[in-house]
């Protein structure tokens, strides 16, 4: 069972775990702890976490498959306790800032010095996987690509989980795609139902997954309507973001918003690309805090794009249900999906 471990005991039990696991580590430079920090190796790991999760939780673990175990049944409140104790042999800099994101092959973040640096790598990363994986792909500009990229750090020695995102990306994906969506789902109500397929046995292993949109008759223009409304809010997506690298206001907006179980949890949102090469993630806390802006400016914008999303479905909505074709079939690519036979019904409880 978990007791509440004061900060000072955390940073106990953390040293225990690091001499336990690697104890040269204190003999060594600050620079050669942090590239260890950041590269650390698997091998390190059973040692370090078997005395993290005793002296936490209580927990002995005898093997990684035992440890690995009990991790997954961790509760959300003792998961912020492991994160707690554990950010200052992950994270890097000032505030042990830590990304939660893969790299390249020999790649950490000691890489990349500033946001910019490592944002427009892994879009130039992905934008080749597009281009290799989808056949007739047009390589897209880079515009500042952050959406809901998943970090930990320390604000003034507090732990905080955070999501880092463009401000356009925020406004057009986070938040106004699910508000246009609902706006239709209230025009042409829809649900999905089981295909005659559905939990048919494969050969290999797994169940077919056969799941499709049941609009009482609407389907072919409900199907007109999304295709509609993507492409718009692309439009729009595209139209925000340059705008804003253009003008360059050079702000980060940062909301706070804890999570229902209480976890400390705040977005941190960049207004253009340009001032991403001015936040390094070794001072990231210091840095934005001279670029703080003024959040209304973000709820005024998202109430601009909602109102301005809410009158394109309606006037789309008039015009297919006026005049679109839903004899006329869009050819698409047939999917065949198939899922464990542990994990269908989690699928199945989603669309409940």
């Amino acid at each position: 069972m978990n007791k509440e471990k004061s900060k000072r005991e955390q940073e106990a039990i953390l040293r225990r775990a690091i001499i336990a696991a690697k104890s040269e580590y204190f003999s060594w430079t600050h620079e050669e702890q942090e590239k260890y920090r950041a590269q650390r190796k698997l091998k390190d790991n059973f040692m370090f976490y078997k005395i993290i999760f005793m002296e936490l939780f209580g927990f002995k673990a005898e093997t990684q498959e035992g440890l690995d175990a009990y991790y997954d049944e961790l509760s959300i409140k003792d998961n912020l306790v492991l994160n707690q104790t554990i950010l200052p042999m992950r994270g890097i800099g000032e505030d042990n800032f830590y990304l939660n994101e893969s790299f390249g092959e020999g790649k950490t973040l000691l890489d990349f010095e500033t946001l910019y640096d490592y944002d427009y790598d892994d879009h130039c990363y992905q934008e080749k996987a597009r281009e290799r994986d989808f056949e007739g792909y047009s390589k897209k500009p880079y515009r500042g690509s952050f959406y809901g990229t998943w970090a930990n750090f320390e604000i003034d020695g507090d732990f905080t989980y955070a999501s880092l995102s463009m401000l356009s990306s925020h406004i057009i994906f986070g938040v106004v795609e699910d508000f246009a969506f609902e706006e239709i789902d209230k025009l042409i109500p829809n649900k999905y139902v089981q295909g005659k397929n559905h939990g048919k046995k494969q050969k290999g292993g797994g169940y077919l997954w056969d799941h499709r949109v049941d609009a009482k008759g609407k389907e072919g223009q409900l199907d007109e309507l999304k295709g509609r409304l993507w492409e718009y809010l692309s439009a729009r997506f595209y139209k925000f973001s340059d705008s804003t690298n253009i003008k360059s206001p050079g702000k980060v907006y940062m909301i706070e918003k804890p999570d229902v179980e209480g976890d400390p949890y705040i977005d941190f949102l960049f207004s253009d690309m340009s001032l991403l090469k001015k936040i390094h993630f070794k001072s990231f806390v210091r840095d934005i805090r001279e670029m703080l802006g003024d959040v209304q400016e973000v709820y005024d914008a998202i109430e601009k794009e909602k109102e301005s999303a809410r009158k394109f479905v309606h006037d789309a909505y008039k015009d297919v249900m006026e005049n679109h074709d839903s004899r006329i079939v869009k050819f698409k690519k047939k999917k065949k999906v198939v899922i464990a036979e542990h994990a269908i019904k989690d699928f199945e409880n989603l669309l409940d």
